[in-house]
């Protein structure tokens, strides 16, 4: 048995989709009006919310003795309400959300807590997005975002420590190569023959450059492409794994 959902936060668009859905009951949209947002919640709090998804008739409501009623799902702290547990999976039954199972949560606690020596904001952001996507069992997507932000991660790491020797090497191999100044005239350089250069410099070892050239970017290129390519949680966690121990951690 998978164990309880812990927290879940819906964005005011997402919870005007749940709010409007024809049945909803009062409580079922209260919950949902919790569920917005970080924190517990006045009622005059969750009445603007309201509003502000076009729910109107709950500026009629006797919002705290709905919420009473609630059996267990809302609960009063202080002078504000806030889901329980209970509550929390009746919103992500509502709003079709799979609770994430123990490999995805174990992988995204990981990815979080290397996030913060990332020094680039650009990664940073594909980061936070191929995590949002493996949560939401998107997992094309969070290998395609995954290998970007560690692309990210390494044109940084080359722009502030090898660049001249980057791009004397790059020239070498190529001599119509121009020099590149920044991130952005790096990405000129395909992926493959990017990971070479790293190498030939020193920047990545040999057997880190095969594994992300033969694991890494070929199940990127497999994912961010129409085929019949089936992957696994266990395939994105494996992919996450390997640009958290190698990339993102060490650059």
């Amino acid at each position: 048995m998978e164990a309880a959902l812990d927290s879940l936060t819906l964005s005011e668009n997402q919870a005007k989709q749940l709010l409007h859905v024809k049945g909803r009951s009062r409580l079922q949209q209260l919950l949902i009006l919790l569920a917005v947002g970080d924190g517990a919640k006045p009622v005059g709090t969750i009445k603007k919310i309201a509003l502000t998804c076009g729910l109107r008739a709950a500026a009629r409501w006797n919002l705290s003795d709905i919420l009473r009623k609630s059996n267990g799902y809302a609960i009063l702290v202080g002078t504000a309400w806030e889901l329980t547990s209970d509550g929390t999976q009746a919103v992500a039954a509502m709003a079709n959300i799979r609770q994430p199972g123990a490999v995805v949560k174990r992988t995204v606690a990981d990815v979080r807590q290397h996030l913060g020596k990332v020094s680039s904001k650009d990664a940073k952001d594909f980061i936070e997005e191929a995590i949002c996507c493996f949560e939401n069992r998107q997992l094309r997507a969070a290998v395609v975002f995954s290998w970007v932000g560690a692309i990210s991660v390494m044109h940084t790491h080359v722009v502030k420590h090898a660049l001249p020797a980057f791009n004397a090497e790059a020239r070498r191999r190529d001599g119509r190569w121009k020099e590149a100044r920044n991130g952005d005239e790096l990405g000129r350089m395909k992926e493959h023959e990017f990971l070479d250069v790293l190498e030939a410099i020193g920047s990545i070892g040999k057997n880190v450059k095969q594994t992300l050239q033969n694991q890494c970017l070929n199940l990127r290129n497999g994912c961010g492409h129409p085929n019949s390519l089936k992957i696994s949680e266990n395939s994105v966690a494996a992919h996450l794994d390997t640009l958290v121990l190698n990339v993102y951690s060490p650059l």
